[in-house]
């Protein structure tokens, strides 16, 4: 009895509606915000770290080895970062009314993340990702790179 008691609880919580609730605009903002600021944390940590790396090696007066270096902290921090903050942002789900807003922000964060994989550090510095941070901004987010 006790058995089919513990099946039926953990069926019951297996189906049913399965759709998860729909933020606010303002819960999407304030959560989206959060994931933002975790991203730059990670960044501003990820800089120390570099300007650390540079000043041990030696390579102040190095510019090819800063960019050695950097690649390496774009490869191993910032473009990890960059892709949980997305995935982060992706398991939010949009708003209501704000589908398309959030999609096309997405979007923009997507190709951006996709520029800087095949083109490196240089593409970090050229894409800007200005129609990603308009995005947020127009959805109320704060979500400078």
């Amino acid at each position: 009895m006790a058995a089919a008691a513990l099946v039926a609880v953990l069926v019951s919580g297996c189906g049913g509606d399965s759709e998860a609730a729909t933020l606010t605009k303002a819960e999407y903002v304030k959560q989206a915000d959060a994931i933002c600021a975790e991203r730059k944390k990670e960044w501003t940590s990820d800089l120390a770290s570099y300007k650390k790396k540079v000043k041990e090696e030696n390579a102040s007066s190095d510019p090819d080895k800063q960019a050695e270096l950097a690649e390496d902290v774009l490869d191993e921090s910032l473009l990890p970062a960059l892709q949980k903050q997305l995935e982060s942002l992706e398991e939010l789900g949009p708003p209501a009314g704000k589908e398309k807003q959030v999609d096309k922000m997405l979007k923009s964060l997507s190709n951006g993340i996709e520029n800087i994989e095949k083109g490196g550090l240089k593409a970090l510095v050229s894409e800007g990702f200005e129609d990603f941070a308009g995005e947020a901004k127009a959805l109320g987010v704060n979500c400078p790179l």
